[in-house]
């Protein structure tokens, strides 16, 4: 048995012959090499309103009047590549893409062009569920405590400003508004105690599920 592995989109013959004298007949094969088109990586992680840059990629250049690529979904409602169809130009071999997540569970992403094979990348998406860290906090009135945080289900292509509300700023204060940062899942803030009582303090944004920290 032989192995071949194509290199660039074309045909090519190959031909075999008999190596050992035994006396075997020599044969030819036309093999026929597509190209392929594919995302950058195999898989992406996103929260959902959440978005990253990244590319289509052809594996031959693109012909003479360019390439039009479209996108199918594994599961539909889950991300969206805009544009759609993207256009990747005579000679060149990617376009810029932008993948949005629109709806938690995760899909995958297959690249489609006439006459190329598509390879599909994974996209796994959170529900943008907001938590803050601890959920209860106990400190002395005229104290403060520089650990709090609050958090994204995982890392953030872009930054997220999140709006902290104390329901009395009479007793607990907090900064609002905080932003976690691209590349990042959570970020740190100081809550501050001014008189005894109990609060809650609430981290909110939009298109998030908020998240309650009592105080």
């Amino acid at each position: 048995n032989a192995t071949l592995n194509g290199h660039n989109a074309g045909t090519t013959l190959v031909t075999a012959t008999d190596s050992s004298g035994l006396g075997y007949v020599p044969d030819t094969s036309v093999l026929a090499v597509q190209a392929t088109v594919h995302l950058t990586t195999t898989t992406y992680n996103l929260v959902v309103t959440d978005q990253i840059s990244t590319q289509v990629l052809l594996s031959d250049p693109s012909p003479a009047g360019g390439t039009y690529v479209t996108f199918g979904y594994g599961t539909p409602g889950r991300a969206l590549v805009s544009p759609d169809p993207a256009f990747i130009p005579a000679g060149q071999l990617a376009a810029n893409v932008v993948i949005l997540a629109t709806g938690a569970g995760g899909t995958t992403i297959t690249p489609a062009a006439t006459g190329v094979n598509g390879t599909n990348s994974t996209v796994n998406t959170s529900a943008a569920n907001l938590s803050i860290s601890p959920t209860a906090l106990r400190i002395g009135a005229g104290q403060y405590d520089l650990n709090d945080n609050v958090q994204s289900p995982q890392y953030l292509n872009s930054p997220v400003s999140v709006t902290l509300t104390s329901a009395d700023t009479n007793t607990v204060s907090v900064p609002s508004p905080i932003v976690m940062p691209s590349g990042l899942y959570y970020q740190y803030f100081n809550t501050t105690a001014k008189i005894p009582g109990l609060v809650n303090v609430t981290a909110s944004a939009p298109g998030w599920v908020d998240a309650t920290m009592s105080v």
